[in-house]
């Protein structure tokens, strides 16, 4: 069995404000890993358009990447937050 160790994973998690930070990471993932063999992206997606996703498949594509992936998930924002202090 041959494992490549030369694969990177990265998680983001992102809604439709997040998109174009998020397509300015990629670039500059895929820019400067250039010797990596695969990175693979996951996103914990929340409400991002399919147009958005579309421009983020296409930074994928320029870098020759192969796999993105996006996971529904629920923004957790809109429930509020319990906050713990000392």
């Amino acid at each position: 069995m041959n494992i490549n160790l030369n694969v990177v994973s990265v998680v983001y998690a992102a809604n439709e404000k997040f998109a174009k930070i998020l397509g300015v990471s990629l670039v500059s993932i895929y820019a400067n890993n250039k010797d990596v063999d695969d990175i693979v992206v996951y996103v914990l997606d929340s409400e991002i358009k399919d147009e958005n996703k579309d421009k983020l498949l296409m930074v994928l594509r320029q870098y020759s990447q192969t796999e993105v992936q996006f996971i529904p998930a629920k923004d957790i924002s809109k429930n509020g937050l319990r906050t713990f202090r000392k």
